[in-house]
């Protein structure tokens, strides 16, 4: 797995089609890549993480890259200054990275992306979200196919209605 394909991969996407599908892309222990689309909605978010954790435990996945779209603002969210950003985030047991890449447009088109991420400021805990989603061994398949089978019946709920 290459981190700097995958993003690399993003944003040739993102160039080329004017905009990023919301995905997370699981990294399995054997190295091969399970895209799952991603419902980013507010009333939606809390439980796509779960069903995400869900299908890291039942994958024995390694790592995660979620890739959304957002708006980057420092007041408000309807700020005018706001900043259309493409942030791609790499997750695994011990690490966290985040790269966040400005948008530029112009007539309404993607022309480039320049990366406006932050370094980490001092030493970082990492903790939190995803962070126990990676398993420290392989969960027993009874418990991999209950886990995909919550997982999958979380995204079917959230897709209900969805054209």
């Amino acid at each position: 797995m290459d981190k700097d394909k995958i993003t690399d991969t993003a944003i040739e996407f993102m160039k080329t089609n004017g905009y990023h599908p919301q995905v997370a892309i699981i990294v399995k222990d054997n190295g091969n890549l399970l895209y799952v689309d991603l419902d980013t909605t507010p009333e939606h978010k809390e439980s796509e993480i779960q069903a995400l954790y869900l299908l890291c435990q039942a994958e024995n996945a390694v790592g995660v890259f979620i890739i959304v779209e957002a708006w980057l603002t420092f007041i408000q969210s309807n700020n005018p200054k706001r900043r259309e950003v493409l942030n791609i985030s790499y997750q695994d047991r011990d690490t966290m990275e985040l790269k966040t890449y400005e948008i530029e447009k112009r007539d309404g088109k993607v022309i480039d992306l320049h990366d406006i991420s932050t370094p980490p400021v001092g030493e970082l805990t990492y903790g939190g979200l995803m962070s126990e989603a990676f398993p420290t061994s392989p969960l027993p398949l009874s418990e991999r196919r209950k886990a995909r089978m919550v997982a999958n019946k979380i995204r079917k709920k959230n897709r209900k209605g969805r054209g």
